[in-house]
């Protein structure tokens, strides 16, 4: 079994997991049918259900953003409640129509990307006791879903993608993904004597929202996902308000999109002011030395007219010998120190440190267009992932509309070609050309699911050894399927040993659809 065929309203939808959510329903009854779909197509006997969708229910929480506009995100006006990072030019926020239009959706281009959220109110513990939630589908396949509680007001903290990483004093992360639920701390959080519960296994299916909760008290720290329990922790913070990041992660390698619904939390600090941001390009991304040449790139003065206070903040990933409290940002003919964002923060090469420096006031004024050089010096090595003005007494005139995000579409199934001997043991890309081997074909459904929310069905496909096709498997007994694994048997007898090109041609149950390739090198040898 690789897959589910849904049927509702005259309605028909296959896909990969046993998850899914349907969109757009009207609060009445619906008969719905279930049945599972195997590698060639078949179909088992309908599971039936009538069910009602339930009405939205709002989140009783004291803060929450339910992203009924995108406004919340938009720097460039006062007022927003969230900064954003992630990689400039490879991530877009925005809405879309459809169905459910209050959401935040956020477009991951480039593959291997992260976004985080910062919140601008700070999260704050009442005798010891809160609750940050969010409804969303980003800890689906392959992807992930991050809490970061810290003292300060970082950007980023630790280290993206590392299930162990270096985190500042006091910080808590709640890591969500394929592999499980975390949670991670950094020194000086206290322990209680918290008695771990049964922990139950979690399912989450590409494109579907869910809710996650990280409840705080006095004993330890519990994760609900859609209420129910999914890990406990002893830990206890040690700070009564912190810094909340909400940190979506994407299949590797692959654009994605995720869906954020709402976030909330149970008790807040309001900000004590209302900044706007300015993109600051530095002359280099990396940490200069002390006495390293600065190129003479600089920022724009106009954003600062009028301003009432500036800092310039930056997020730098540390490299060998880097020290993030020596660091110092050199503006115009000025240096001024930087100060990590978060008390003690680690100094392990490959974390995230959100550093700062206020901007002098007597920068704010003058012929000059622009500030040049603007550099960050430092010893060591360091990337810097990104860089910005943060000023408070002067905005834009205009808010900046939403980009355009790419519409999107069912996607075939990924191919990926295994070569096995006879007692199926991996061959890895080489082969005997005296030998049988089998070729193992896997259609694996559900990175095309989580990139396009559904998976394009598969009537068939081809297999070619250098040009020449070799098999050619039916896949839709009874109705297109959307993956499965399937082993070939192939004597390679009449190839010359040496550099071979396995060709695996995929033919859409959409006949209007032209078949999609994909091709893999191996190596066969005497």
């Amino acid at each position: 079994m690789t897959g589910y065929e849904i049927r509702w309203d005259n309605q028909v939808r296959v896909v990969s997991e046993p998850a899914a959510q349907l969109d757009g329903l009207a609060v009445r009854n619906h008969d719905i049918e279930v049945r599972s779909v195997d590698a060639f197509g078949r179909r088992s006997d309908p599971v039936r259900v009538t069910g009602m969708p339930s009405r939205e229910a709002k989140l009783a929480l004291d803060y929450v953003d339910e992203f009924d506009t995108t406004d919340s995100v938009h720097t460039e006006v006062p007022g927003s409640q969230w900064h954003v990072s992630g990689y400039k030019g490879c991530i877009d926020l925005g809405g879309e129509k459809g169905p459910k239009e209050s959401q935040l959706i956020v477009q991951l281009g480039c593959g291997a990307d992260d976004v985080v959220l910062r919140s601008r109110p700070a999260f704050q513990l009442v005798g010891g006791v809160g609750r940050v939630t969010a409804v969303t589908d980003a800890a689906g396949p392959y992807g992930g879903l991050n809490f970061d509680f810290a003292p300060g007001k970082p950007d980023r903290v630790g280290a993206r993608n590392n299930p162990s990483p270096a985190l500042p004093p006091g910080a808590i992360r709640v890591s969500i993904s394929d592999s499980g639920v975390r949670v991670v701390t950094g020194p000086d959080t206290a322990r209680g004597t918290f008695t771990p519960a049964a922990v139950r296994p979690a399912t989450r299916g590409s494109g579907v929202l869910h809710k996650f909760d990280v409840v705080f008290s006095p004993a330890g720290i519990q994760v609900f996902q859609d209420d129910s329990l999914v890990t406990t922790s002893e830990a206890v913070p040690q700070w009564t308000t912190s810094t909340v990041l909400v940190g979506m992660i994407g299949p590797p390698g692959r654009r994605t999109r995720v869906h954020l619904d709402a976030v909330g939390m149970s008790s807040v600090v309001p900000a004590q002011e209302k900044v706007v941001e300015f993109g600051a390009v530095l002359g280099t991304q990396r940490v200069l030395r002390p006495q390293e040449n600065a190129p003479g790139l600089g920022v724009s003065r106009q954003p600062l007219i009028g301003a009432t206070t500036a800092r310039l903040r930056t997020t730098v990933t540390l490299g060998a010998g880097a020290d993030p409290n020596t660091m110092s940002l050199q503006i115009g003919d000025r240096t001024v120190p930087m100060v990590a964002a978060t008390p003690g923060a680690p100094m392990q090469p490959g974390s995230d440190v959100t550093l700062e420096a206020t901007v002098p006031p007597e920068l704010f004024t003058g012929d000059a267009p622009s500030l040049s050089p603007l550099v960050i010096r430092g010893q060591g090595t360091g990337a810097v992932l990104e860089s910005y003005l943060e000023i408070t007494g002067t905005a834009p005139a205009r808010r900046l509309p939403d980009p355009r995000l790419t519409p999107r579409f069912a996607a075939l199934p990924t191919v990926e070609v295994t070569l096995r001997d006879a007692n199926g043991i991996d061959l890895g890309k080489r082969a005997s050309a005296n030998t049988p081997f089998q070729l193992e074909i896997t259609l694996d459904p559900k990175l095309a699911q989580r990139e396009a929310d559904d998976v394009m069905p598969v009537r068939g496909f081809e297999v070619y050894l250098n040009e020449r096709r070799i098999a050619a498997v039916p896949t839709d007994i009874q109705g297109a399927t959307v993956g499965g694994t399937y082993r070939l048997m192939v004597a390679a007898t009449e190839e010359l040993p040496g550099d071979q090109t396995i060709e695996v041609r995929l033919h859409p149950a959409d006949q209007t659809k032209q078949p999609q390739s994909t091709r893999f090198g191996i190596q066969l040898l005497n």
